[in-house]
């Protein structure tokens, strides 16, 4: 390998496109991420911005989980049984 080669030179990489998570158009990779990348626009960037604030993005939990609350001092351990 020439001291001047680069892994970003490869061109499959650099013609790459992948699709913005929002709008689905065709995103170029270039050896230069584009500005907004992953997104296709600031518009595409703001949306998904927005979704997280509204929290319309949430890591799934089982029921029991959710339902059980911090311990109380002086509750018995759950796991002092087992």
């Amino acid at each position: 390998m020439k001291p001047t080669d680069h892994a970003d030179d490869n061109p499959t990489r650099r013609d790459s496109k992948v699709p913005c998570p929002i709008c689905k158009r065709a995103v170029n990779v270039s050896a230069q991420r584009p500005k907004f990348f992953p997104f296709c626009s600031q518009r595409c960037k703001l949306i998904d911005l927005g979704a997280w604030l509204d929290a319309a993005y949430a890591v799934p939990s089982h029921p029991d989980e959710a339902d059980e609350g911090p311990l109380r001092q002086g509750d018995p351990d759950p796991q002092a049984g087992m």
